[in-house]
């Protein structure tokens, strides 16, 4: 018994540490792609431009950490993104975005969740229209009691892949999927508050207009 207790204590103690780790990696990888992304601007040849458009999102819960209920819950939702960015090069970017992140319930429960985000944009040119690309990046996400009318903030990690198409010179539509880590205080039905380890998916549909 004295035995089983203590390494369920010793995994409790890591948890939050491997948690951290994954922060702090997503966060390191984040901040390389920005300090690289003068040096990679002047190499090889460069299309720089600007940009910005809108993603429809299709939502889901995929980690509610018993926030939600274990019966009756709603784990999928639609919102919107809008996002704009720059291209350095044809391989890197920074894209920031301010989106919906869908609204959840269960029983008598109600949340909506949103965020606010810089991404690192990592591109992978195919063919002179089509392309594919990864990001990586971090913000803040909102987490909104809709019943107690309370917000509250936490940062979040994002990283996500997809892919674009040059429909002409100055527009292109993409689609991808992204995922989000966030632990917000959730209040649950009976009154109780506690922080959440939570884990949305999304994927999406766009378009964005060149500059």
């Amino acid at each position: 018994m004295g035995l089983a207790s203590g390494q369920n204590q010793s995994q409790c103690r890591l948890r939050p540490l491997l948690r951290g780790d994954i922060m702090r990696a997503a966060f390191t990888v984040f901040l390389g792609l920005i300090l690289l992304m003068p040096a990679l601007a002047h190499a090889g040849s460069t299309e720089r431009y600007g940009y910005w458009g809108l993603d429809l999102l299709g939502t889901e819960m995929i980690r509610d950490d018993d926030a939600l209920g274990a019966e009756g819950d709603d784990d999928s939702s639609a919102a919107l993104r809008l996002h704009g960015g720059y291209r350095a090069n044809r391989w890197l970017g920074l894209e920031g975005a301010a989106q919906g992140l869908g609204r959840y319930h269960a029983d008598d429960n109600r949340f909506d969740y949103s965020a606010l985000t810089l991404s690192g944009m990592l591109y992978l040119p195919v063919t002179r229209t089509f392309e594919l690309y990864a990001r990586v990046g971090a913000g803040i996400g909102w987490v909104r009691d809709r019943d107690r009318r309370e917000t509250n903030s936490k940062p979040l990690a994002t990283a996500g892949l997809g892919t674009q198409f040059h429909v002409t010179p100055v527009m292109a539509v993409r689609a991808g999927v992204d995922g989000y880590a966030l632990r917000p205080r959730i209040v649950d039905g009976d009154g109780n508050a506690d922080v959440r380890d939570q884990r949305l998916a999304v994927a999406y549909l766009g378009i964005s207009l060149l500059f």
